[in-house]
């Protein structure tokens, strides 16, 4: 890639319109040109990749694009369908056990909420022992920090995520 103006970017989809769609990076918007001949679309699943249809693009979908880069324009050689996973750390700032979610404050004091659903792996330090146990949901609680994994969830909420895994550690660790 180094020796060409191919260029690899990632980002979601805004629009799509015929053969363009344009997608946002944490940075900027770029327009990927679309070319039946050329480009191949895949689609990420875990460890497995399936090529698809271009046809199966949609508006939100994150995609890692690679091709020649020419201003703002990328002619796509290969697109890859995938989850947007994030990783970060906070402190827990609202439970709440009526709809299971917690939002959490990070340290760049963003603020995110999260779905713990039955899928997501919940840990916490026990403070005695030192090593991290399975928890409910019952035991977390505000004032907690928190490291996260978690996907964007259907919801139109950006700051809304679905859980995936979760290490707490209680305040009383702090207090000792």
């Amino acid at each position: 890639l180094k020796n060409s103006n191919k260029k690899t970017i990632a980002g979601f989809v805004t629009a799509i319109k015929g053969s363009k769609v344009t997608i946002q990076s944490d940075t900027e918007a770029f327009d990927i040109d679309i070319d039946k001949d050329v480009t191949t679309v895949y689609k990420i699943n875990g460890s497995a990749t399936t090529e698809v249809e271009s046809s199966t693009l949609k508006k939100g979908d994150y995609l890692l694009v690679n091709g020649p880069e020419i201003g703002k324009s990328v002619t796509a050689n290969a697109i890859y369908v995938d989850e947007h996973f994030i990783a970060k750390s906070g402190k827990i700032i609202e439970v709440n056990s009526d709809n299971y979610y917690i939002k959490v404050s990070t340290l760049e004091k963003d603020t995110y909420t999260l779905d713990i659903e039955r899928t997501t792996t919940d840990q916490m330090l026990n403070i005695k022992t030192l090593k991290v146990e399975p928890v409910g949901f019952s035991k977390l609680k505000e004032g907690d920090n928190i490291h996260f994994t978690a996907k964007k969830g259907t919801d139109k909420d950006e700051s809304r995520y679905s859980a995936i895994k979760t290490i707490i550690i209680p305040q009383e660790y702090f207090n000792k």
